[in-house]
């Protein structure tokens, strides 16, 4: 039986409505984002700079970087999208079976679409990795400051600071999450490599899938009211889908989470309306 509300109950629900959750200005907003891209640049110069080696030729110090050239399985995107930017189709070999040898459908495009303008794909993945690797750290640092925000009964007033978090503890929560994120980067040379000087599709990868994920997070604080409200996460989707092929999978993990969420959050509140009407 559908539980029924006196009047008074819903009058004292009127008057007094749960406090509001308002979002503070993040302290220094702009000079963390910017700290954020200089060092995301500065871990992939160091990492690219580490496999930089010298021989001597004719007399003549030289300096070789095997990263410049990527590894092997890189070579293979860069192979298919020559043969596709020249017109000879998705071969690896011109002439030869139309087989999709490579993993990411998407990398394969951007490859593709940098070839039709330059020769150099191997310095414009390094530059676009490098990036999608700036992307993935401000993404993120911004995610944490806005989940930072309080119920406006605990933001710090004037004059009434007793139990409420003040302006410096809020500073301090938004610095520490910064300062913890570039720790992070700087203590993780693999993740380091592999998404930039690879010059592989792990790069595309990683940021589609933290964006992603984020995007489906912020997406459960709120029912939608009409399907392009959603957008974002469509949008998310169909990029997961073309990055690679088990993206799949993780798709239907944020379809799942997501839907699993706003139900359980939301629907109460649903049968709740229905049962004072």
């Amino acid at each position: 039986m559908a539980r029924r509300t006196t009047f008074s109950q819903r009058s004292s629900e009127k008057t007094n409505p749960p406090a509001a959750r308002i979002w503070l200005p993040v302290p220094k907003r702009k000079s963390r984002i910017m700290v954020s891209v200089l060092l995301g640049t500065l871990v992939a110069a160091i990492a690219l700079k580490s496999y930089e080696t010298s021989r001597i030729e004719a007399g003549q110090v030289i300096k070789d970087n095997v990263a410049v050239v990527g590894i092997d399985d890189a070579n293979i995107f860069f192979t298919y999208a020559r043969n596709i930017a020249h017109g000879h189709g998705a071969v690896y070999n011109v002439g030869g079976e139309r087989v999709e040898g490579f993993s990411s459908p998407l990398f394969t495009l951007l490859c593709t679409g940098i070839l039709v303008f330059t020769d150099h794909v191997e310095i414009a993945v390094l530059l676009l990795n490098t990036a999608l690797l700036v992307v993935v750290l401000i993404v993120v640092q911004e995610f944490l400051h806005t989940t930072l925000c309080v119920d406006g009964s605990q933001v710090a007033a004037v004059g009434k600071i007793e139990d409420k978090i003040t302006e410096r503890q809020y500073a301090f929560l938004n610095w520490s999450t910064s300062v913890l994120l570039w720790i992070w980067i700087l203590g993780s040379p693999q993740y380091v490599i592999w998404t930039t000087i690879t010059l592989m599709d792990v790069g595309l990868w990683a940021a589609v899938f933290v964006v992603g994920t984020l995007e489906v997070v912020k997406a459960t604080r709120y029912q939608p009211q009409r399907m392009l409200q959603d957008w974002r996460v469509m949008v998310c989707v169909a990029l997961m889908l073309c990055t690679r092929s088990e993206g799949m999978y993780f798709c239907l993990i944020w379809i799942l989470i997501l839907g699993w969420v706003r139900r359980r959050r939301f629907a109460p509140a649903a049968d709740k309306g229905r049962a004072w009407g």
